[in-house]
């Protein structure tokens, strides 16, 4: 069942981003299963309060992910699992987030409208991973 509780429609985010990134998320948790079907706009905006539009633009940035398929007249179906890179974190790293130049989004092979994570290690390397793909996980003290 899809769960948009996590939406903040007074924040500075988009809806859309953020509802896209609630359904990635649960993708990849599990929470929503491969084949599972999505609800329909008119159910989401009834449900959850989020605009046809927003829920139709969140979508379409899945459908590019290659996460989601869309049959016509049928609805919207999770297509895909992500594959989650977990990279660690060192002490003395940085992490940090942007948007894409070209170049990167072609190499990691990411959507418009989604974000990069930077890593910068503590000797000064920089490494550049798909945000929507990647976890990290924190120094252990």
């Amino acid at each position: 069942m899809l769960n948009l509780s996590s939406i903040d429609r007074h924040g500075g985010e988009t809806t859309y981003v953020q509802v896209a990134r609630a359904i990635r998320q649960q993708i990849a948790d599990g929470g929503l299963g491969l084949g599972e079907r999505l609800p329909s706009a008119r159910v989401v905006a009834a449900e959850h309060g989020v605009g046809r539009h927003a829920y139709g633009r969140a979508l379409e940035a899945l459908r590019l992910e290659g996460l989601i398929v869309m049959r016509a007249g049928l609805g919207a179906y999770v297509g895909a699992v992500p594959v989650l890179r977990v990279v660690d974190l060192l002490p003395g790293d940085e992490l940090g987030f942007r948007a894409p130049d070209d170049g990167e989004r072609e190499r990691l092979g990411i959507p418009p409208l989604t974000a990069v994570a930077v890593v910068t290690r503590a000797g000064g390397a920089t490494e550049v991973y798909s945000q929507a793909s990647t976890r990290f996980r924190a120094p252990v003290a």
